[in-house]
């Protein structure tokens, strides 16, 4: 039952926001008592972490199992954003995690770990792997990049920047994913993305 409120809280908090979303709506929507979801949550915010670490995790799991595969750096960023951009954008409700830092920053403080401690590591991994590869540029700053390309990244996902009646989170987070690369990209590279980008972010 717990598993069934999570991933419901999460199909509602993805669409209208957490902060639309009451535990009567979630219970209403399993079909079962706000009793019964008490007993397995005793609040909101609660779900609201679940759902963050849930998101981590998944992350986490994607990153390792495409580090498992033999193919290019270029290839493997590329898979990584269209991952996020299918799994992640195509339904957001738009300022989520606006209202994520803003109002439950505990919990918002667990993405900027995973960040810090995890995906920024990756990225710089990769990013170096791709220059050794020739389909980044030499002189990039692996390091510097690799923290803009998460500001980049959660920047698009802002409703003060990009309000959703003038642009959609995903679209935003393609074009911004699509200068990104091609920016940081050699000759070599270039002519990859050419060829490759649209198999994984589709920009509409």
């Amino acid at each position: 039952m717990k598993n069934r409120i999570l991933n419901k809280a999460i199909e509602l908090f993805t669409i209208y926001g957490f902060r639309a979303i009451s535990m009567g709506r979630i219970a209403r929507e399993l079909g079962c008592s706000t009793k019964t979801l008490y007993q397995h949550y005793p609040n909101k915010t609660l779900i609201i972490k679940n759902m963050v670490e849930q998101g981590i995790l998944i992350d986490q799991q994607f990153i390792n199992e495409i580090d498992k595969q033999d193919i290019l750096s270029i290839e493997k960023l590329l898979k990584f954003k269209g991952f996020i951009y299918s799994r992640h954008l195509q339904n957001l409700y738009p300022g989520m995690t606006d209202d994520l830092k803003k109002y439950e920053p505990d919990i918002y403080t667990l993405i900027e770990i995973f960040f810090q401690e995890t995906l920024s590591i990756w990225f710089i991994k990769t990013l170096e792997k791709g220059k050794n590869e020739g389909f980044f540029r030499e002189n990039i700053n692996s390091d510097i990049l690799s923290k803009y390309l998460i500001e980049l990244s959660m920047k698009s996902l802002s409703s003060q920047i990009f309000p959703a009646y003038e642009l959609r989170a995903s679209k935003a987070y393609a074009e911004l994913t699509e200068n990104f690369l091609y920016g940081i990209s050699s000759i070599k590279g270039v002519k990859y993305l050419d060829e490759n980008f649209s198999k994984y972010i589709n920009i509409k």
